[in-house]
Formats: structure tokens, C-alpha cells, sequence
């Protein structure tokens, strides 16, 4: 229901469509979509905690834990992501080819996966429930913040500059709709001559946000990449805090 309400708002807020409002409605639709895991800090929080109990008795290991007990939450994620994208696309007037629409829908389930993971790290690693609360909300503020649309990149620190922009989730949904959806497309940036020479205004429209020279794939494979670190980071923020409170929960058990 959220995921709906959050793609009709945004829509019909977004009312004129040109390619500032479309690039505007993905990036803020993409904060808004990391900051919505707000929403199952609670049952994270639960099952991890009761994890961490169960792992103290040694009836299962990290691992076992890792490879099983996201699964529900990423297909409810990824159920939620197409809903959000096909509401989005009915209500937009931009191209709905079958190609167009296919990646798009592709993109915002590995954003929403990719977001769902990072605030799993952020659940595991956070003392308590209400850290949590605080922290996904920054950090999705964050995200949206490197992602080039309020800063440029150009504008970090020279020790920022070349990483930050990368780790951006935001970044990479923007990037990769915005060229899927407006590569070629004549009709928003129709050809343009000065002087004899021809300009490419989409060219320099994404060098605005230095997006040259990327197609949408590789904005997409970089989602893919994102996700593997954070998944591998989820595993590793599981097993150290199984590990740091197994003597806490043993000294419980024998209590008891």
C-alpha cells in the first residue's frame, strides 16, 4: 500500500513531464523507496535478536541464518518494486515500450533489493531499535545527497570525489532510467546546429551531472554490485554481533 500511495503522489505531483521532471521524480522516488524500509526495522530487529538467542544455544550458524532468513523479505521487496514501477509507468507519459518498461522494472527491483540490504547492515550493526530509526533515514538522505542530483561530483573533497559517487544507489537508478528512457529519444532533445557544427544536447545534459560515456546496462550491473558488497556485508555485520553477544546470551541460558 505505501509503495502505491508513494507512486501516485509522485506522479501526479510530477504532472509536466520533460526530462528535469522525470530525472527530479526517480531520484527523489528513489530516497523516499530506501527510506520506506523503515517499516520492517521492527521485524528485522525481532528475528535478528531471536537469531542471535538461537545462535548462542548452537542450533544454527550465521550462515544459515544469511542464506535463509531474507529470502521473504527480498520477494515482498521485489513484489513491492513492481508495483511501484507499473504505477509509476501508468501514470507517467514517457516511452512504454515493452524494452523501456522491462528495465525499469528490473532497476527499481535491484535498487529496492540493494536498499533492503544496506538497511539490514544498518539493523545488524545499530544497538538498538530506535539507532535504527535514526540512521536508515540519513543514510537514505545521504544516498540521495552524492547521487549527483543535489551536488555535483565535481564538488566533493579530491578524497570523495572518486569513490562516493559509486557507492550512490540513487545515483545508479537515476542514471540508468534517465539514458533507458531519453537515449536517442529526438523528440526531448531533437537535433541541434550552431555555427555549423551539430550539438548533442542529450550529451550535454548528462555531462551536467557527469554521466558520459555510460550506457544504461552499466549503470545497471553497478546496482548488481552494490548489491553483492552490501549482501556480503549483511553476512559479516550478522556473524560479529552473533559473535560479540554469544557470551552475553550464554550467560542468560545458564541463568535460566
Amino acid at each position: 500500500v505505501l509503495h502505491i500511495i508513494l507512486a501516485l503522489l509522485f506522479a501526479w505531483i510530477n504532472e509536466t513531464i520533460s526530462p528535469g521532471s522525470v530525472l527530479a521524480y526517480f531520484g527523489i522516488a528513489a530516497m523516499f523507496l530506501i527510506m520506506a524500509n523503515v517499516q520492517f526495522i521492527f521485524f528485522v530487529h525481532t528475528n535478528h535478536h531471536v537469531f542471535l538467542k538461537e545462535h548462542a544455544r548452537g542450533l544454527y550458524s550465521a550462515y544459515t541464518n544469511y542464506t535463509v532468513f531474507s529470502v521473504p523479505l527480498y520477494i515482498l521487496k521485489t513484489i513491492n518494486a513492481v508495483i511501484f514501477a507499473c504505477v509509476s509507468w501508468a501514470i507517467m507519459d514517457v516511452d512504454s515500450s515493452p524494452e523501456t518498461f522491462g528495465f525499469v522494472i528490473l532497476s527499481f527491483i535491484a535498487l529496492v533489493i540493494a536498499g533492503t540490504m544496506l538497511s539490514e547492515i544498518v539493523i545488524f550493526s545499530s544497538p538498538d531499535m530506535r539507532s535504527s530509526y535514526v540512521t536508515i533515514p540519513a543514510m537514505a538522505f545521504m544516498e540521495f545527497v552524492t547521487s549527483g542530483l543535489f551536488l555535483k561530483a565535481g564538488s566533493f573533497p579530491n578524497w570523495l570525489r572518486p569513490w562516493v559517487p559509486s557507492v550512490s544507489l540513487i545515483r545508479w537508478i537515476m542514471q540508468a532510467t534517465f539514458i533507458c528512457v531519453y537515449d536517442g529519444n529526438t523528440e526531448a532533445f531533437p537535433p541541434f546546429s550552431a555555427l555549423g557544427t551539430d550539438y548533442s544536447l542529450y550529451d550535454g545534459y548528462i555531462s551536467l551531472f557527469g554521466w558520459g560515456g555510460k550506457t544504461k546496462w552499466y549503470c545497471f550491473y553497478m546496482l548488481l554490485v552494490n548489491i553483492a558488497i552490501f549482501r556480503f556485508f549483511c553476512l559479516l555485520s550478522s556473524a560479529y554481533s552473533a559473535f560479540q553477544s554469544k557470551g552475553t546470551h550464554k550467560v542468560s541460558i545458564d541463568e535460566e
